[in-house]
């Protein structure tokens, strides 16, 4: 482990000698236009090279890359991505935007390849949610928002995670961060064979836990929508929705939920038992949604059915 280590010194070391005899032939071949190969190992080296430097490339550099994502070659406008989705402190908050526009374009065109949209929508999140501009994140997300879900539930999940590791559950627009992890949890379905609290989904219902209850009161309804859809499918799991209203006291939504999961269960005897506990919680929250409405007479009905004492 020593030993890739010390070539990592050795590189930067190296790199840092040899910026200024290596940066005229990078510039020889970013312009290089009779050979787009040429052209896009020189966009990969400067991406390389100031990967390792304690200076930003040249201003010329920087400009040729953002041009570079408007390529037709597929292979240059992809190594532009590539130094783009690494670098965004290279860019200032013009550039951003320009990034930005020009990363809309690319939503455009590879608008039915889910592989290539998590790519794109990795240099879009990187851009847009590192930048200090509210209005500038609340674009970029509709950019993302514009061709979520995808179809392709890995791309899906690889998206929700860098939209919840750019974005802080108190954060503005974590509204609209938790549309989209609601989108995702009700439409794909749990991994049955592993342990769900190291699962991504798990990870989600936590996120989702820490919204401030101003946010939550903006989404309730979209989340409840995706409960609902997982009810169909999923007892077991649409009991963290469940958990989730719960924690936000609102007990009428919970008991939607739960009731709908019970309703949604087969008829079949193994699934009796678990039906009963859906239906006596369902009964508590029913309770729980009276007692805050002051209603304590029908409170009291509920528990006594749900086998609670007030």
């Amino acid at each position: 482990s020593e030993m890739p280590s010390l070539q990592r010194v050795l590189y930067r070391h190296l790199m840092h000698q040899l910026q200024p005899r290596v940066l005229p032939i990078l510039w020889r071949a970013l312009m290089d236009y009779s050979s787009t190969w040429v052209r896009a190992v020189a966009i990969d080296v400067v991406t390389d090279m100031f990967s390792y430097s304690s200076t930003l490339p040249p201003a010329n550099l920087i400009e040729i890359i953002i041009i570079s994502l408007s390529d037709t070659f597929v292979v240059i406008h992809k190594a532009a991505l590539r130094a783009v989705s690494q670098h965004y402190d290279w860019f200032n908050e013009k550039q951003s935007l320009e990034v930005l526009l020009k990363l809309a374009v690319h939503i455009k065109v590879y608008g039915n390849d889910p592989y290539q949209l998590k790519d794109i929508c990795d240099g879009i999140l990187t851009i847009g949610l590192q930048n200090k501009n509210l209005k500038m994140k609340e674009f970029t997300l509709s950019l993302v928002a514009s061709v979520f879900p995808t179809s392709e539930e890995f791309v899906d999940a690889d998206i929700v995670e860098n939209l919840m590791r750019f974005c802080e559950p108190t954060e503005p627009i974590a509204r609209l961060i938790s549309i989209n992890i609601a989108l995702y949890l009700g439409r794909y379905d749990r991994d049955h064979h592993n342990w769900y609290e190291h699962s991504r989904r798990s990870g989600m219902f936590r996120w989702l836990h820490e919204l401030p209850t101003e946010t939550y009161l903006l989404v309730a309804d979209d989340i409840l929508n995706a409960a609902k859809e997982m009810a169909e499918r999923d007892a077991w799991e649409v009991c963290h929705f469940a958990s989730f209203f719960a924690h936000h006291k609102a007990f009428d939504y919970e008991q939607i939920v739960l009731e709908s999961a019970a309703n949604a269960l087969p008829k079949e005897p193994r699934q009796e038992a678990f039906r009963v506990t859906l239906q006596q919680l369902a009964t508590v929250a029913a309770g729980n949604a009276a007692l805050q409405c002051g209603d304590t007479q029908a409170a009291a009905t509920y528990f006594a059915q749900g086998k609670v004492e007030i």
